[in-house]
């Protein structure tokens, strides 16, 4: 390919020339258009060790830009494509935060509106890797993630969305505000099915299974003739009704890890409650519902059949340790000071 040809020349020359290089960097970037996902990460890996802090503000415009268009193409018939290129363009964008700090705020909203794609992995590392690394701009994220919460579709993403939550609120408004959306979101225990919900499903699926019907009948054409007819009938498929929040689906489902995360992250933010100037009695209402909330998960481990049964042990253990420290004010002073 004459293309690559071309790259890994340019990766030559930025040895001896990448003054000159640095130069024609937007005109490099051009290459991002090819269709072949190999093409576009040699062009990547050509840039990024040609951005400087003169050029990273138009770098990162023209990153933001091909994520943005990954979307736009996913009916396209470089829809393969697009889900390799979108990781491979965040990954650059992640690498042109770390080095060039000024431009993360820029970078970061833009791409926590990802969190719900497939490229949902690597935006909430490299959150993550941005709360850690400049405080400053920690309560504009996490206001974005609180808010976009109710987005998320994949299991260990949302994980880490609320290890983080744990983590890093340190105010009154983002405490409280996060833990009114994950319990929001979480709901009410059981968190199991209940027999009416498991029959409906159970006959949705067998509906689903039998197939079309065929239906055969004589029929009279206009001429007077016979003729046989044959007719397929579907049932219809009933409209989309169920408006279970994503986290009390994963619950439900059977995520035994998942409810520990919670637990741990409820726990932490109720014992950082007082601590942010929140009244006792939001404290003592905030405490009420982790502790039921982590009775429902225990519960939901022990009933449920999932591949991860085996973590029922260690699950458990880890919810206890969360309860006692939320009722033993001993443990809780202690876990203070750590």
């Amino acid at each position: 390919n004459v293309m690559m040809i071309v790259l890994e020349r340019l990766e030559q020359l930025k040895k001896k020339h990448s003054k000159i290089l640095q130069e024609l960097l937007m005109d490099i970037l051009r290459a991002l258009s090819s269709p072949n996902p190999d093409i576009c990460k040699k062009v990547l890996d050509v840039a990024m060790a040609l951005v400087t802090n003169k050029n990273v503000a138009d770098v990162v415009t023209t990153l933001k830009r091909e994520v943005a268009k990954t979307t736009q193409e996913s009916s396209d018939s470089s829809e393969d494509k697009g889900k390799v290129y979108r990781n491979m363009l965040i990954q650059a964008i992640h690498g042109c935060a770390v080095r060039f700090p000024d431009v993360a705020e820029s970078v970061v909203h833009t791409l926590m509106d990802f969190l719900s794609s497939d490229g949902g992995m690597q935006v909430i590392i490299f959150v993550r890797a941005i709360v850690e690394r400049y405080p400053a701009l920690r309560p504009a994220i996490l206001t974005k993630l609180i808010n976009t919460l109710d987005e998320v579709t994949n299991n260990n993403v949302m994980c880490v969305c609320l290890w983080i939550l744990g983590e890093y609120c340190e105010t009154s408004e983002t405490v409280k505000d996060a833990f009114d959306s994950v319990t929001e979101q979480l709901g009410e225990a059981p968190y199991v099915v209940q027999a009416d919900d498991k029959k409906a499903q159970e006959k949705a699926a067998a509906e689903a299974a039998k197939g079309p019907k065929m239906v055969t009948k004589n029929v009279v054409l206009a001429d007077g003739t016979y003729a046989t007819q044959t007719i397929y009938s579907e049932a219809k498929t009933p409209a989309v009704t169920d408006k279970t929040p994503h986290l009390r689906k994963m619950i439900i489902a059977g995520d035994i890890f998942l409810g520990a995360i919670i637990s741990s992250s409820l726990t932490k933010m109720c014992l950082r409650a007082p601590d942010v100037n929140l009244d006792p009695v939001s404290v003592k209402e905030m405490t009420v519902k982790s502790l039921l909330a982590m009775c429902g998960i225990v519960k939901m481990a022990e009933v449920t059949v999932s591949a991860q049964k085996s973590s029922l042990a260690d699950c458990s253990e880890r919810v206890t340790l969360c309860c006692r420290a939320l009722l033993d004010p001993k443990a809780s002073a202690l876990l203070k000071k750590t």
